[in-house]
Formats: C-alpha cells, structure tokens, sequence
C-alpha cells in the first residue's frame, strides 16, 4: 500500500551507496572512533571535544579561557532561539544552572522557529512560485507550521522524513502528516511552458533533486540526463523514482478561495474535521465565480471586437458616426449592449467575491497517491520528454 514510501527509500539507500563501494568516503559505513587520549584534561566532558583538543595540541594552539556567563548565555540564546536575551532575561539566566537555562531554552516555541527554519531553506520553502509566472501559493504556511511544530515536539527524525515523503500513505493519516507532504509540492514550477509532458518532468526533476539534496546529500537530478560520474546512481534508478512521482497528484494550487485560474493549476486537499461537509460548497462557490469571470471577459472581449470593427469601417467610408450607416449602427447598439451585460454580470461576481461561504475547511498543498493505476516510466533518452527508452520498474 505504502508504495512511494517503500520504494523511494528503496532508492535512496541502495546497498551499492550503503557499501561505498566507489571509495567515496561520503558513502562509506559509518565507523565508530575512540576519543584520543590527553596527557592533560581537554576543558570539556564531551568526546568530541577530546578530538578537537587533540587537534589544538598536534597544532601548538592553547585554547581561550573560560567564556564570561552573560557571554554564554547571549551564545545560548542566539544558538537556540535565535533572539538576543534582554538585560532581565540574562539576570534570570545568571540565578539558573546552565542544564537548566538550556531546557527552558529548547522548550521555547522559538526554538521551532530558529531550527525548524534551517529545514524549511533545504526544502525551499516559499509562499509564492517564483520563475516564469509568480502564481501565489497562500495556504504553503501549514507546512511551515508543520516543520517548526516537529521542531518543537521533538519528532524522530525518521518519522519527520516518512511523513513528508508519505504522510498521506500512512493508515488513517492525520492532517499534520497530509500537510506535510507539502514537501514535495512547493518549489519554482515553468507554468508558461506550454509542453504539458515537458512540464510533469520538470516537476518529477524538481521532486526528486529536492529529496535527494535535503536528505542524502547528494545530487542526484543530473541521473535524469545520464548515469552519474562518480557516485553509483545510474538513469535507471532516477526513472524509477520519477515513476512512483509521476504515479502521484502533486496538489500545489492556490485552492479555491483564490479567484484566479491557471491551466496548470491543481486542486488542494480539504483538511479538517469538517472537510467533507465544508469543500462542496467551496467548490460550488468558487465554480460560480469562475462562470462569471469567464462570461464578464469573453463578453467585453468579444464587444470590444465589434467595436474596433465598426471603427474600421467608418474610417474606411470616410464617416465619423455609427447613426450613419444602419449595418454599423446595429453593430454599435450589439456591442453597446453587452458591455451592459458584462459590467451586470460584473456585479453579481464582484458580489459573490465579497461574500464567500462563511464556513469553509482548511486547505493544503500535498502529495495524494493517484487515483489511476500506478505506471512505470520509461526512461527518457538525454532527459528529453519526447525521446523514450526502455521502461524502468518502479
């Protein structure tokens, strides 16, 4: 059932990179070192200190003295919450053991905030699209509060990285582990490009470089074009990846209180309690506005046609009103009247707009498992769409 899940991480850890096989040392297992011993005691208890003072000794370097307490607790405070303690803040810090300034520290909502930020650049987190066409994306915000929450609650790194890559796979998935999916859905998308096929692949490339880069490391979108260099990813695994992308929707719209409509845009995930009672009269609202919006611009557009026409004509017959020629006046009269049309119509949009359904559900950018059968992909020959190869199993 979990297929994305089981078969990305499949990917991602095969044992050829497990095995570091290549001489990477990279991708070499992970091994376990003896702190050196010291002729004198390193100025820390912590073993990785032992290395560093091991280092300082091979180098001839003694190590500065012992930091004055306001100087360690700004550290703390700009290390853990990223905000400089105030003056009463340090006088309460100087009355508390260090262990316990600590814990007071990361049980602060600003600790999410400060670390849960570093994730939230390598998964390039961004409320709007950005590149060829800055399409909005106002409701990315939940995966931020997602990643800072995690952050927060001190959530297993494992189950961080499940629920990103397959949160909506999960049985009885909650909203949390659907909104974090969002993951795979924000990034720069070419919404201009008029490809349809080219355009999925871009998206798929995307997907996959982001994973690879935030959580291994490694870059492995360069597969898409041929088998990587040095490190042991070949194409075939990358479209095996794209396969299990491809067989999923990514859901990155606007969602449907935002008025606007792009070709390329996808539906959001209703989240909530009440998601499946609130959604339909969402979509029947916004489904009236886009009606209205599409009848108000085809018909100004049409009328302003019919104008320019008649215009032509009396330059072309040397008149300068309408009321002179029936053919051109009935053409006037037509045109007059549906900007009548529009501009009504105009009203009741402008109306709807402004008077949304009161109660409506939350909406989420996620990944969903798509409905269809999942495919395998072929390979595509020098990453260009068009030209396919052999069909690569997921």
């Amino acid at each position: 059932m979990m297929i994305r899940f089981i078969s990305t991480f499949a990917l991602l850890f095969p044992a050829a990179l497990l095995g570091g096989e290549h001489g990477l040392w990279s991708l070499a297992p992970i091994r376990t070192e003896s702190p050196p011993l010291m002729e004198h005691e390193a100025s820390s208890d912590a073993e990785i200190d032992r290395f560093v003072a091991a280092k300082w000794a091979e180098a001839g370097i003694q190590p500065s003295g012992p930091a004055a307490p306001e100087t360690l607790i700004r550290r703390l405070y700009f290390n853990l919450v990223g905000l400089p303690p105030s003056p009463e803040q340090i006088q309460q810090a100087l009355q508390l053991p260090t262990e316990q300034l600590v814990s007071k520290l990361l049980a602060s909502p600003h600790f999410g905030e400060k670390w849960g930020r570093h994730w939230l650049d390598l998964a390039r987190y961004a409320e709007s699209n950005g590149k060829d066409r800055d399409v909005v994306f106002p409701n990315a915000w939940r995966y931020r509060d997602y990643v800072i929450a995690s952050f927060n609650d001190d959530k297993p790194y494992d189950q961080f990285v499940r629920e990103q890559i397959a949160g909506d796979l999960f049985d009885q998935p909650t909203d949390d582990q659907i909104i974090a999916t969002a993951f795979l859905t924000l990034g720069p998308k070419a919404f201009q490009e008029t490809d349809l096929e080219k355009f999925q692949m871009d998206v798929v490339d995307e997907q996959i470089d982001v994973m690879s880069r935030s959580i291994l490391g490694l870059t492995i979108a360069c597969a898409r074009c041929h088998d990587h260099k040095f490190d042991p990813i070949p194409t075939a695994d990358y479209y095996a990846l794209a396969g299990i992308l491809l067989s999923s929707e990514t859901r990155y719209g606007p969602g449907p209180l935002y008025i606007n409509k792009h070709e390329k845009d996808t539906e959001l995930v209703p989240v909530g309690s009440r998601a499946e009672a609130l959604h339909p009269s969402v979509a029947s609202w916004r489904a009236e506005v886009l009606r209205l919006t599409e009848f108000v611009t085809g018909t100004r557009s049409a009328a302003y046609r019919i104008r320019r026409e008649v215009t032509g004509s009396l330059r072309d017959r040397g008149l300068t009103k309408p009321e002179e020629a029936s053919d051109l006046l009935a053409l006037h009269e037509k045109s007059e009247k549906m900007y009548a049309e529009a501009a009504a119509k105009n009203e009741e949009r402008v109306a709807l707009i402004e008077n949304p359904p009161m109660e409506q559900p939350a909406y989420a950018m996620a990944m969903q498992q798509a409905a269809a059968p999942p495919k395998d992909c072929q390979i595509r020959i020098g990453g260009m769409p068009k030209d396919r190869g052999a069909t690569i199993a997921r």
